[in-house]
């Protein structure tokens, strides 16, 4: 997860701003999930637990049920 997020900003980083102002913006409520998880993942890494992917999308779909959104996982 965390590695997918340092390409993605690599990868952004290389765009130009014409190409990145053509993409539409995430819905709120992505923006909402993903630093929820974000910060989930951080608190576990200070408290040193490990984590799996599994983990990490269980952890995502009780978010969206807490949000009250449908789970798209």
């Amino acid at each position: 997860m965390i590695s997918q997020v340092l390409r993605s900003e690599a990868r952004l980083r290389r765009l130009s701003k014409d190409c990145l102002s053509r993409r539409s913006a995430p819905p709120r409520f992505q923006l909402q999930l993903d630093q929820a998880v974000v910060e989930f993942v951080m608190h576990c890494e200070d408290m040193q637990l490990a984590l799996t992917g599994s983990m990490i999308i269980a952890r995502a779909k009780w978010i969206l049920h807490r949000m009250g959104l449908p789970s798209p996982l």
